[in-house]
């Protein structure tokens, strides 16, 4: 499964989380609503870390090779 793959399951599994959150007594979802909150921004943190250190490997291939 590549990174991609995995962030997107993230997000989904994030918005899931949180429509079921909906479902729950008055009260009770803050926590999930909470987790679902954190498990999309680590999501896209990771997809900003994982592009930044892409174009560092490539930059680094390209003064290797200049």
């Amino acid at each position: 499964m590549s990174d991609a793959s995995l962030r997107h399951d993230l997000r989904e599994f994030a918005l899931e989380l949180r429509k079921l959150a909906y479902t729950m007594p008055g009260g009770h979802e803050d926590p999930l609503i909470s987790l679902s909150e954190r498990m999309g921004r680590r999501a896209q943190e990771e997809g900003r870390f994982v592009c930044s250190t892409e174009r560092v490997s490539e930059r680094a291939l390209f003064d290797s090779a200049v």
